[in-house]
């Protein structure tokens, strides 16, 4: 099946079925009767997903030693088919002029949790999570490190 096919199923009739008896009477008839009986319509969807920066967030100029500072925003938003089960954050950090080891304190958060802090900056750094965004609905991470 492919995005926004249809699937109907009927119940077939016709007079000639003789296909349920009476426990009773041992009486036959034709179910569900003379004609056929539609079932509601299912269409199949496909789930998405986008991730974004939040554009109105802008570039930041901090004074060193910083501490807390926010260093990107992002928004991801579910389609309108399904939610989206999130288990893994991974950031990916480019730093330029020092290396990714200078900057310390990493991490994220996210609708009302934080995630655990990761002491020593890296390349690459990832967290595992258990967050569900509902259908149809967006959900803000912002990431933050001392530098």
């Amino acid at each position: 099946f492919a995005n926004g096919d249809t699937i109907l199923i009927s119940l077939y009739g016709a007079g000639t079925l003789n296909n349920a008896t009476g426990k009773v009477s041992g009486n036959t008839i034709d179910f569900p009767g003379s004609a056929s009986i539609s079932a509601n319509t299912l269409t199949v969807g496909v789930g998405t997903l986008t991730l974004a920066k939040v554009q109105s967030f802008g570039n930041q100029t901090a004074v060193l030693p910083a501490t807390n500072v926010e260093l990107g925003r992002f928004t991801l938003t579910s389609g309108t088919n399904e939610a989206i089960n999130i288990d893994t954050l991974t950031l990916s950090l480019g730093v330029s002029g020092t290396p990714a080891s200078d900057v310390t304190n990493v991490y994220v958060t996210y609708d009302t949790k934080t995630s655990s802090v990761k002491p020593i900056g890296a390349a690459s750094q990832s967290w595992s999570v258990s967050e569900t965004v509902p259908a149809n609905s967006t959900l803000t991470f912002k990431v933050f490190a001392a530098y």
